[in-house]
């Protein structure tokens, strides 16, 4: 009698267990417990920061956070696995596991598989350059700073808000080496002036070399070539130009935008397969007026409570919710004893307005510690994790497709 109680409870599956996918699991699952199964599926059994990653690149000593006591009481299960297939007609999951491969049926599934290192074809740059983008590389980076000796350049190509994290760390943690930013603009272009001038005192005092308008056309083991014709040495070469989604949702059928994102609705409903729910970097809703949505943790946690709460609406036969969201403000760190709190609309505009120096740097590592905080908070007391404008929506609720999409 219970196996068949059991058979008849609802499946929801959650994919990915970064910043979205670990906030939709604990917000939904003590809610449905008594008549559903959430199980996550997340390829480690360690739960990533991603925003500390260039902090881990220098070395820096990082808490390991293993996932399964983040659900614990929650009454949902962590899979460690990859997953390598989807079908979202037969509704089912592929994923390796230790024990072999296998197939997992949903009712409900919630796509939080995020991004990757962007992708370039620049000559050298698969093979000569580290990145930041998964604790893996980040280590591996951290591991050949280790063995740089005085005097040794290294190169971070890409100025945005990573690349001048990441940056400003390496000077700060390692004087002795020669620091160099390369930026394919400006300095600082997505900031307020104020907010510019910051990050560009903290490059001086910190003697990085930052050279704008600066194209790279190919990498070898110990330079960078630039499309002028310029060969920079460079004994240790990071790529920080941006990141992508894996295109793995566009490889198992789902509808995408044309970046390769993951389409949905105003309600994070898949485009053509409305029982799959999405959420974090590698989901973008199809509307013109959520262009705004920009990857980042500051958007997954937001994206993947709302995800959870429409599943649970689902379940539940209630009406679902329209996603809403509305910056606040950019936060950025610079080395361990600077930050830059940047503020701006809820479009994302910088605004004349910046707290920095020491007071920023402490800001900064409170909204990092304040996330922990939050999955924490919420697998104790679901429904407690809020956020700017959420009840204002960024598109309506069904999209008419605003933005092109293809399926598969």
């Amino acid at each position: 009698m219970t196996q068949a109680l059991e058979a008849r409870k609802v499946r929801v599956l959650v994919v990915g267990g970064g910043y979205a996918g670990v906030l939709a699991t604990v917000r939904m699952a003590r809610r449905v417990r008594s008549v559903a199964e959430v199980t996550l599926v997340n390829d480690g059994p360690n739960f990533v920061e991603r925003i500390r990653l260039h902090q881990l690149a220098v070395g820096q000593p990082l808490p390991q956070r293993p996932i399964a006591p983040m659900l614990r009481g929650t009454g949902a299960r962590l899979l460690v696995g990859r997953v390598t297939d989807l079908d979202p007609g037969g509704r089912t999951v592929t994923v390796t596991a230790a024990e072999g491969p296998l197939c997992l049926s949903y009712d409900y599934l919630v796509y939080t598989l995020g991004s990757a290192r962007s992708p370039s074809d620049i000559e050298g740059l698969a093979d000569h350059a580290h990145d930041v983008a998964t604790e893996p590389a980040a280590r591996r980076l951290a591991s050949r700073l280790a063995r740089c000796r005085e005097g040794e350049r290294v190169t971070v190509v890409g100025a945005g808000l990573t690349g001048i994290e990441l940056s400003t760390e390496i000077a700060e943690s390692r004087p002795d080496l020669r620091v160099t930013l390369l930026t394919f603009g400006t300095l600082g272009e997505n900031l307020s002036a104020a907010g510019a001038a910051t990050v560009e005192r903290a490059m001086a005092d910190l003697s990085i070399d930052v050279r704008e308008r600066c194209d790279v056309a190919a990498v070898t083991s110990r330079s960078v070539w630039t499309t002028a014709g310029e060969d920079l040495e460079s004994d240790v070469t990071v790529w920080c130009g941006g990141f992508a989604p894996d295109g793995l949702a566009r490889s198992w059928g789902l509808a995408t935008l044309p970046d390769g994102r993951m389409a949905v609705d105003g309600h994070l409903r898949s485009l053509g397969a409305p029982e799959v729910f999405g959420a974090g970097d590698g989901v973008g809703i199809a509307a013109e007026s959520a262009r705004y949505i920009r990857m980042g943790c500051v958007t997954a946690m937001p994206l993947g409570a709302t995800a959870a709460d429409n599943v649970v609406a689902s379940i539940e036969g209630r009406p679902l919710v329209p996603f809403g969201f509305g910056f606040f403000a950019r936060c950025v760190s610079l080395g361990r004893r600077r930050g830059l709190i940047q503020r701006v609309d809820s479009e994302d505009r910088p605004l004349e307005s910046v707290v920095a120096g020491r007071v920023g740097a402490k800001i900064k590592e409170g909204v990092c510690r304040f996330t922990i905080a939050a999955l924490a908070m919420e697998r104790l007391l679901p429904g407690t994790y809020s956020w700017p404008r959420r009840h204002v929506p960024v598109s309506p609720g069904s999209t008419s497709g605003e933005l092109a999409t293809t399926i598969g």
